[in-house]
């Protein structure tokens, strides 16, 4: 198997923040831009408990953008998935973070 090569990302980069609800835990997630426009990076602050998975989702997510990833078909796969904390919004984090992006369209 041939890996992909990654993406190297400009010195200074676009994007933005999205403050998101998912039950009692508020996310800050961060999506960076290439120069096309392009999503290639994630950062999330979670609220204290939280921070270590966000930061594994963010990293994840990060690495197969930089690799070739499509970030409409990573929000698809998130989209939906169910485990805690669960919240009538949303079903999960990372749905909570798809549904945010969807509306938004990126």
């Amino acid at each position: 198997m041939t890996a992909s090569l990654r993406q190297r990302l400009p010195e200074t980069r676009g994007g933005s923040t999205h403050k998101i609800k998912c039950g009692k835990v508020t996310l800050y997630v961060t999506l960076n831009l290439d120069a096309d426009g392009n999503p290639m990076e994630m950062f999330i602050h979670a609220d204290e408990g939280w921070q270590g998975w966000a930061d594994v989702l963010a990293l994840t997510a990060s690495v197969a953008l930089q690799h070739g990833a499509d970030f409409a078909t990573l929000m698809k796969k998130w989209r939906g998935l169910r485990f805690e904390p669960d919240s009538i919004q949303a079903f999960s984090i990372p749905d909570a973070i798809a549904r945010c992006f969807e509306e938004t369209k990126t």
